[in-house]
């Protein structure tokens, strides 16, 4: 095969993706075959419809590989004994720090296998174990991750966790740096044990919870633990369904949190009370640098509060709004970044459109039905807010000659 001799002759040849090209055992074989004697550091077998037979091939490289740094099977279906084969060779490779084995069926048996190579290995880093369903393994991975002397970054997104699970590695939590709980069923109760390994984690900096529905009891148990957390830096609750209380509580939590940089917030109900609160919590964030919101109800009012803190932070830089917030021409949703290094005024507009900005062509603006007003924005080609102004201010800006070129 000449994709196979140039592998194996290459010396140059350090990144190999193969993704989606239906290799299937034979070709998976023919690699393993191959990859401890070239020059491989990544390989991406994503999608290939490898089974059981396949991962026992290149679990039997592993060992051998030398310079293999990083492994992606997702997409696969290597099962439970796939996965036994794989984990074997996971726990003697020389320079492997990456495995991601997303949605390959591999069940509770199969996180046995994992986590005992996570307690054989002194290198592996990074585990993605997302979207396989293994609750009942739950024991086998805390175990592994206590074993484990370097696993830092753990994906279990869509894994099925109970809230009982969740507690159960609490203590390991503390330990990682990143940690990916999305669309798992929590409950207050997982919620709470989370909050607490954030508070009293010094490692912990990336907090993932997308799709996991969080009351307001606990948005308010993670504001605490965000106000105190020593080393949290990026926290996504996309789509969790908080409610405006809930943020209220984030934004006050955010004048404490001495090292966060990101919060995601989009389709959550962040409403204008909301926005004004993370507006106060953001200025007083030294290293606060960006907040999305996109398609969470945030009104004019809150729009115009993030703006200005934004005008006036050091560090914050990168506001994403969208949905009802920005509606172009007939109804049309858009999404705009807002960037705070425009110090002019000097807007351009069209005194018969007067909310058309003639830099785009487009009519920009949000309407508050409660207080009957509307606020008009003028976007740049990029997507860059110019500036923001009510209906008084357009008129004005309207009027003021512009020069000639």
């Amino acid at each position: 095969d000449p994709v196979i001799s140039g592998i194996v002759h290459s010396k140059a040849l350090t990144h190999l993706s193969l993704k989606g090209n239906e290799l299937g055992d034979g070709g998976a074989e023919a690699l393993a075959e191959v990859l401890p004697k070239s020059s491989i550091e990544i390989l991406n077998l994503i999608d290939n419809n490898i089974s059981h037979f396949g991962a026992l091939a290149l679990g039997a490289a592993l060992p051998t590989s030398k310079r293999l740094r990083e492994l992606q099977l997702g997409l696969n279906r290597i099962g439970s004994s796939g996965t036994k084969a794989l984990a074997e060779g996971m726990g003697r490779a020389p320079s492997l720090h990456v495995v991601g084995l997303t949605s390959n069926t591999i069940g509770p048996e199969g996180v046995q296998w994992v986590a005992k190579a996570l307690g054989a290995s002194s290198t592996l880093t990074t585990l993605d174990l997302s979207h396989n369903i293994f609750r009942d393994g739950i024991d086998d991975l805390r175990v592994g991750l206590k074993a484990s002397k370097s696993l830092q970054n753990l994906n279990v997104e869509g894994c099925n966790l109970c809230p009982n699970s969740v507690a159960l590695m609490a203590a390991e939590i503390r330990g990682l740096k990143s940690l990916n709980l999305g669309s798992c069923d929590l409950k207050i109760e997982g919620i709470l044990a989370v909050a607490d390994a954030v508070a009293v984690s010094t490692s912990l900096h990336t907090l993932i919870l997308r799709n996991v529905v969080i009351s307001t009891a606990g948005a308010q148990a993670l504001a605490r633990a965000v106000a105190v957390s020593r080393s949290l830096r990026h926290l996504d609750l996309q789509g969790c369904g908080i409610a405006t209380e809930g943020v209220q509580a984030l934004g006050q939590a955010l004048t404490g949190a001495a090292k966060l940089e990101s919060l995601n917030l989009v389709q959550n109900d962040v409403g204008g009370e909301g926005a004004v609160a993370l507006a106060h919590g953001i200025g007083r964030a030294p290293a606060f640098q960006s907040l999305q919101v996109r398609y969470s109800s945030v009104t004019p009012q809150g729009s115009v509060a993030l703006v200005e803190v934004m005008q006036k932070s050091c560090s914050f830089n990168d506001l994403q709004l969208a949905g009802p917030e920005l509606c172009v021409g007939g109804g049309v949703q858009t999404s705009v970044t807002v960037r705070p290094t425009i110090t002019h005024c000097d807007v351009e507009v069209i005194k018969k459109h007067p909310f058309t900005c003639s830099r785009c062509s487009h009519k920009l603006y949000d309407y508050d039905p409660d207080q009957h007003k509307v606020l008009a924005y003028c976007v740049d080609r990029a997507g860059i807010i110019q500036q923001i102004m009510t209906p008084e201010e357009w008129d004005r800006a309207a009027s003021i000659p512009t020069p000639s070129n």
